[in-house]
């Protein structure tokens, strides 16, 4: 008796086999039964289940595998700054001649190639910058008491752009703001600053700033005493604030005044800019979250586009515009800074493809 049993459902199972044809590619077996073939008279209204599903996989094999919806709403155009505007169009009047041998940023095809970073400086760079990222974590010896600089609030944005520049924020200027929160005296760099204890309180509040504050000229550098006061979660807010100021200085916003920087001559990535990044990059643990890596790409991403930006400018506008060879000098520290910047996080945090796409980039602007 269980033998036939089981011989029937051996006969049952070589049926459905045999329906392999009419099941859809990747997906798993049927279970409901479906009409092999449509009836002569049919006129589209099926008269049972086993039609209707004939007609549902007839209309499902004619649609297409994939399927792509417009963005809703569409991404808004931004603007290109206006001397970025007139740079170009004076690039465009400018004669296609070859480049004098003088000039620093040689746009040749083949010779622009061997200006660019190799994969052997930038493992000696990371290479380095990893003993220099030990060094700086490790407890010192240091016996006394060191003051912690005055800084705002982590979470003053145009306090923070005040105390490193030492100028006022544009685009809060614009909006009839000051910043909430700044030191009242610049802090001098101390060398004895680079050797300070670990009992510091993680954050240090500053009165509201007054109409006699003075404005700082020259910026405020980093100090290790203020940088081991910040625990990881402020170091990466500030990393987010550079990259939003060298984003913001390459998409400016129409309605504001000409933010930083406001000619071809001022770098975005300014030397106070690029020390400050370099030394939070340092204090920053070499294991973050998917969130945290994302902070580190924005900033290298907006390091890929200002190389662009300053390529695509190109000597031949800088000749045309009246540039000297100090600014020249000027511009190339800032691509230095900005390979800098890239070469940690695509070595330190495994980024690799966004130094891949950097050199891409600059390949693609150097052949015009």
């Amino acid at each position: 008796m269980h033998s036939i049993q089981r011989s029937d459902l051996k006969r049952k199972r070589a049926r459905d086999d045999g329906d392999d044809e009419l099941a859809e590619p990747g997906l798993q077996r049927q279970i409901l039964p479906i009409a092999a073939h449509l009836r002569a008279d049919f006129h589209g209204e099926p008269q049972d289940g086993m039609e209707y599903l004939f007609t549902v996989r007839r209309a499902s094999s004619q649609l297409p595998w994939m399927t792509i919806a417009p963005s809703i709403p569409a991404p808004p155009k931004v603007a290109t700054a206006s001397w970025v505007q007139h740079a170009k169009a004076v690039k465009a009047q400018v004669n296609r001649a070859p480049a004098p041998a003088t000039v620093l940023d040689d746009t040749g095809g083949d010779e622009g190639s061997r200006r660019l970073p190799d994969e052997e400086w930038k493992n000696a760079f990371v290479t380095g910058f990893n003993r220099f990222r030990q060094n700086i974590q490790q407890p010192t010896i240091y016996v006394g008491s060191t003051p912690t600089p005055r800084y705002p609030k982590v979470t003053d944005r145009s306090g923070w752009y005040t105390y490193v520049t030492g100028r006022p924020d544009p685009l809060s200027v614009d909006k009839g703001k000051l910043p909430s929160t700044i030191p009242t005296e610049p802090t001098p760099s101390d060398p004895s600053l680079d050797y300070a204890n670990d009992d510091f309180p993680t954050e240090t509040l500053l009165p509201p700033l007054s109409s006699s504050a003075p404005i700082l000229s020259h910026g405020t550098p980093p100090v290790t005493a203020l940088l081991r006061s910040l625990d990881q979660k402020s170091v990466l807010h500030l990393l987010m604030y550079f990259a939003h100021w060298l984003n913001t200085s390459l998409r400016p916003p129409s309605s504001s005044i000409p933010p930083y920087p406001t000619t071809p001559f001022e770098p975005a990535l300014s030397p106070v800019f690029g020390q400050w990044i370099f030394a939070l990059l340092g204090h920053l643990d070499d294991r973050l979250m998917s969130g945290e890596v994302h902070t580190l790409r924005t900033l290298a991403r907006a390091c890929k586009e200002l190389l662009v930006r300053s390529w695509e400018i190109g000597e031949e506008v800088a000749l045309a515009t009246g540039e000297k060879k100090d600014v020249r000098e000027e511009r190339q520290r800032e691509r230095d800074a900005c390979w800098i910047i890239i070469a940690a996080v695509a070595g330190v945090w495994g980024q690799t493809d966004i130094w891949d796409d950097a050199k891409d980039a600059m390949l693609g602007a150097l052949r015009g």
